[in-house]
């Protein structure tokens, strides 16, 4: 079982356990000080466990885009070349169109 599942899993068990804490503590005549640390612990763990989350799919992302080099061409026969992040080369062809709404697309070759 990963790290983020663990806190998650903690974080629900923590904040269920806050309210039957608060119950035996008003019972006893204790102050609110452990139930309260319960809850605080509680979204402490949902928020790493969210984080690991948002960590794991940003870097999932990062891992699908690519880098292309793009080239083209306008109506003067002027050539200019740069580069795109995209997830393929019918997203790259769209960017460089947006680039360079004008010129034409000669090649898209993916960078390594």
């Amino acid at each position: 079982m990963n790290l983020k599942k663990i806190a998650y899993y903690l974080g629900i068990a923590l904040c269920l356990a806050s309210p039957l804490v608060f119950g035996i503590c008003m019972l006893i005549g204790l102050d609110n000080t452990v139930p309260l640390s319960l809850m605080i612990t509680s979204n402490a763990c949902r928020i790493c466990s969210l984080e690991a989350e948002m960590t794991e799919n940003t870097m999932r992302s990062d891992k699908a885009m690519k880098l292309y080099k793009v080239t083209t061409i306008d109506q003067y026969h002027y050539k200019r070349v740069f580069t795109v992040a995209a997830k393929s080369q019918y997203e790259a062809l769209t960017k460089a169109s947006v680039i360079c709404p004008h010129e034409n697309v000669l090649t898209i070759e993916e960078v390594d």
